[in-house]
């Protein structure tokens, strides 16, 4: 897209295919197997994802079989996507991720539920090619691409005038996923609404790979140990020997970086071919806040019709806060955002009564749902 003074556009990546390997689907239970609320019955079907950067990467695609006359919401999981959004049942009870998507798809409502669980994870790269999560991320586009032209999902009557609604959230690492297919994939109109819980964490690599220096994570969005690990492995895999040479806060506390400036850290040196010289800033990173918004070569400016809520606990003292808030700061430039710091709210946003109660108000604003 153009930005607001007519500059270059933004660069887009390319999607791959997406190739069936479950066929039929598979039943996997009820949304909610807990009587007298369970929600609707559920399928599963695994894909391969093909001709993306990387390895070719399993996914499995779990969907309500409700008719869906609402449209759809897709949901993308934290971390690097090999779990379901909505978590196990604790002690036999649902929690607030399954009850939010009961809601959705049953009584006043009837959205079909999509959930997207990787098998490795949507951003292991390989160890013989840098790659990055941005491009990495061509899988997450390319299960979005394919799901969206498939009627079952999206429709249109008398087309393109009446269609139904598409929504999308992202837990944390889930919500990385969500932002690359807007920012690197140019999908900012296939969505009618998208919201962001707990991120995403991957705005700025550059800051947070940088030298803990002894303060705190959440006061300048270092990242911890798990945080850097996720990070390289999508430069390299986990096996590779370099790994040997990295600071001992890619597996300890943060705290135990000290001063030290990761000299052989993947995570600082194998920046994205293409970043301008002299750029420290990491091309994968999603803002960059080093020149801008209007000469950014990544996209920050969506349709106006895009609803974008950012949501936050006040209680998480990680580094997804404040690395959130950096994208978020870009694209509330462009764009009209929703944003909320909800107090005596952790991490997991999704899986507190406060936190899908404000997702639910979002997709009520973006999407039509009844809360």
């Amino acid at each position: 897209m153009m930005g607001s003074g007519g500059e270059a556009a933004a660069e887009v990546y390319s999607t791959g295919s997406l190739v069936a390997t479950s066929d039929p689907a598979y039943a996997c239970g009820h949304l909610n197997d807990i009587s007298p609320d369970a929600g609707p019955d559920q399928e599963c079907k695994d894909y391969r994802v093909e001709n993306c950067p990387g390895p070719d990467e399993m996914v499995t695609l779990r969907v309500t079989l409700n008719a869906g006359l609402d449209g759809t919401i897709i949901f993308f999981s934290s971390g690097n996507g090999r779990g379901w959004w909505a978590v196990d049942k604790l002690s036999g009870f649902p929690r607030a991720s399954h009850l939010l998507q009961r809601d959705l798809s049953t009584g006043d409502n009837d959205f079909k539920i999509v959930e997207v669980k990787w098998r490795d994870a949507w951003n292991h790269g390989n160890d013989t090619t840098l790659i990055g999560p941005a491009k990495l991320a061509c899988r997450v586009a390319t299960v979005v691409t394919a799901l969206l032209a498939n009627e079952t999902y999206h429709h249109c009557d008398n087309f393109p005038s009446v269609c139904t609604k598409v929504c999308a959230t992202g837990q944390s690492g889930g919500a990385n996923q969500l932002a690359y297919t807007l920012t690197h994939y140019d999908m900012g109109d296939r969505y009618d609404g998208v919201v962001f819980t707990s991120g995403p964490p991957y705005a700025d690599l550059e800051l947070g790979c940088s030298s803990c220096g002894g303060t705190p994570v959440a006061a300048d969005g270092c990242f911890s140990s798990r945080g850097r690990w996720g990070v390289d492995t999508s430069y390299d895999t986990p096996n590779d020997p370099r790994w040997d040479d990295l600071c001992p806060g890619a597996y300890a506390d943060p705290e135990e970086c000290g001063d030290t400036e990761f000299p052989d850290s993947l995570c600082i040196h194998h920046q994205h071919e293409g970043t301008p010289p002299g750029n420290q800033e990491f091309a994968d990173s999603l803002p960059d806040t080093s020149v801008a918004v209007e000469t950014t070569k990544w996209n920050y400016e969506y349709p106006v019709s895009l609803g974008i809520s950012f949501i936050f606990g006040l209680l998480d003292d990680g580094a997804a806060r404040p690395q959130g808030k950096i994208y978020k700061d870009v694209v509330d430039v462009e764009n009209d955002v929703d944003f909320a710091e909800l107090a005596f709210v952790g991490h997991k946003v999704h899986e507190d009564t406060l936190g899908t109660a404000e997702i639910l108000l979002r997709l009520a604003d973006y999407c039509g749902a009844i809360p």
